[in-house]
């Protein structure tokens, strides 16, 4: 509830004055605002930011061994295009999702926003055929270390050639991406 709670203030607002306004917007977008905007009005900000504290009580545990923490960025690995997600939603570990947000790994961080958290490419493939990335999350405003962790595992993925999903949905092949070069060096 605190994670909708969140997102009901910072966002779904804006969210149900544009489905106000506009015809486009998806039954998803449409739930994620009602949903959220209704969770915020009935926690109320002391509520939030005692949670919130424990939140961030239970993560300085892991900061006192750890520098960062290297953790996936959702929950699973791929969604039907077109689906709106409201009745059939995916499982995890055969466990039925309450709502498509669930999957989302980001959310505790998107709260604890004094933690800076980066997602990038891990250079892996999922066996449903998807890419995968790594998220990395640092100590309370140490940007220099999630920055430096995400700038090594750049360095390291292997490139993902991108081209076969999308000429599988049907699309023209993308242009070949430039390949890394090494930095000048100096004589």
């Amino acid at each position: 509830m605190v994670p909708d709670a969140h997102f009901g203030d910072h966002g779904a607002v804006d969210i149900g004055l544009l489905a106000a306004d506009c015809d486009d917007i998806t039954d998803y977008a449409q739930n994620f605002a009602t949903r959220t905007t209704a969770a915020a009005q009935r926690l109320r900000p002391q509520q939030r930011h005692r949670e919130a504290g424990k939140m961030y009580r239970d993560i300085a545990r892991l900061f006192e061994r750890f520098d960062a923490i290297l953790c996936p960025t959702v929950g699973i690995t791929g969604l039907i295009a077109g689906n709106s997600f409201l009745a059939d939603l995916p499982a995890v570990n055969g466990q039925r999702l309450k709502t498509l947000s669930d999957i989302n790994l980001t959310r505790p961080f998107n709260i604890l926003n004094r933690l800076p958290a980066i997602a990038v490419p891990s250079g892996r493939i999922a066996a449903s055929g998807l890419p995968l990335g790594v998220q990395i999350v640092g100590r309370p405003y140490d940007e220099h270390t999630v920055l430096s962790l995400a700038q090594t595992i750049e360095d390291l993925a292997e490139p993902i050639d991108y081209g076969w999903a999308v000429a599988a949905a049907g699309h023209p092949a993308p242009p070949r991406p430039i390949s890394r070069q090494e930095p000048p060096h100096d004589s």
